[in-house]
């Protein structure tokens, strides 16, 4: 019973800190495409800390989510698409809530306000 509780409360302080430790993978731009069919690379202003599915933790799996989305003219994604995942549907939601968190500077080209379409981020889930 006592190394069952030491467990417990183990497994709990580990999923904690996944919980509330900022994302460590953060990229600091990513690239996409305007309507004029120029690349364009925005800089990220603000990513939440992603979380880590309880289940997954406590299976101990780790996996990847490749999402795909665009970024509207006031630097929000929107259009968000799991592209691709390992294992499938495991890590999808948090991913997902993660790239909706994300808030990116305003996309420009040519000093005017543009809105971004083809952007993609790979998210790892590691413990």
């Amino acid at each position: 019973m006592k190394r069952k509780l030491v467990n417990s409360v183990l497994g709990m302080a580990v999923a904690m800190t996944v919980l509330v430790a900022p994302s460590s993978w953060a990229q600091q731009y990513v690239t996409g495409t305007s309507p004029s069919g120029a690349e364009v690379k925005v800089s990220i202003k603000r990513t939440p800390a992603l979380e880590y599915p309880r289940r997954a933790m406590r299976l101990g799996v780790e996996g990847f989510v490749k999402v795909g989305f665009d970024i509207s003219e006031n630097g929000r994604p929107w259009n968000i698409v799991v592209e691709d995942s390992q294992p499938k549907r495991m890590f999808d939601k948090s991913a997902t809530k993660l790239v909706k968190g994300i808030r990116f500077e305003v996309p420009e080209e040519n000093g005017e306000v543009v809105g971004l379409t083809g952007v993609s981020m790979t998210i790892s889930f590691a413990l």
